[in-house]
């Protein structure tokens, strides 16, 4: 697995997988369609910009552009496509999530969403969820119209699975290191050291970049529970405020906030 550092892709990317719940898969588990969310034209940027610039900060899978600075997805759906992956893209403005939308494919990725959900879609995740699905997720500020915004968005299907994201770091450019003890919980999983578990070519070694968005673990409910491969804890995180400049704090109480 090889890193690049990028703008955003160093934010919170929790994998959810279904364990071992009692529902029969409708969610064929050899299928290889990845769905993307991406927020409404316009709604990103934290409302700066003109119409363009705002929607260009959204991550687009049509968007290839290779230049400094640039946020499109257009080059992971490529490899994606390159490795028989079939890849597609619903935006928020487009209508209502629901069961039989996300049910098509096997990989959900949440990459700019920013809106709020209703109860009945939150529920057709879960749905899906249950009946087999994978969802991958990834939080930045600049996913939304404000700073709260994008967490936000996330938050309201990751509460059940005992997840939650905070806004962008308080401080700083944080480096997460396998080179510091107690980091990587889970050094050899194929997710931080490749398929074959042992690297060293595969390995993820390292973390960093301005504007991480913690993740904060607890137990799930309906026997859903998060396995944390590498830890964040000691780092200032942000209440969720769409401000931008809410208190920082990092009391003892949260020093559990995972990535």
């Amino acid at each position: 697995m090889s890193v690049r550092r990028v703008r955003h892709l160093f934010a919170i990317v929790p994998l959810l997988l279904p364990l071992g719940l009692a529902a029969q898969s409708q969610v064929d588990p050899l299928g290889r369609s990845v769905l993307f969310i991406r927020g409404a034209d316009g709604s990103g940027g934290l409302g700066s910009g003109t119409p363009q610039q705002r929607t260009a900060h959204l991550s687009d899978i049509q968007d290839t552009s290779t230049q400094p600075g640039n946020h499109g997805f257009g080059e992971l759906a490529a490899l994606l496509r390159s490795d028989g992956f079939t890849v597609s893209q619903w935006i928020e403005s487009q209508g209502v999530l629901t069961a039989a939308l996300l049910l098509a494919h096997r990989i959900v990725v949440f990459g700019s969403n920013n809106r709020v959900y209703s109860a009945a879609e939150v529920s057709a995740f879960h749905t899906y969820m249950d009946a087999g699905g994978s969802a991958l997720f990834m939080s930045d500020a600049n996913w939304g119209p404000d700073w709260d915004a994008a967490p936000k968005s996330d938050n309201q299907f990751l509460l059940r699975y005992g997840l939650s994201v905070y806004q962008d770091s308080a401080s700083g450019v944080p480096v997460i290191s396998r080179s510091t003890a107690g980091r990587f919980v889970q050094p050899t999983h194929p997710v931080v050291s490749g398929p074959d578990g042992a690297g060293p070519a595969d390995e993820v070694n390292d973390f960093d970049g301005e504007g991480v968005s913690y993740l904060h673990v607890e137990r799930g409910s309906e026997g859903w529970v998060a396995s944390v491969l590498v830890t964040a804890t000691g780092f200032q995180v942000r209440q969720l405020s769409n401000t931008g400049q809410p208190e920082c704090w990092s009391p003892p109480e949260r020093a559990t906030v995972r990535w």
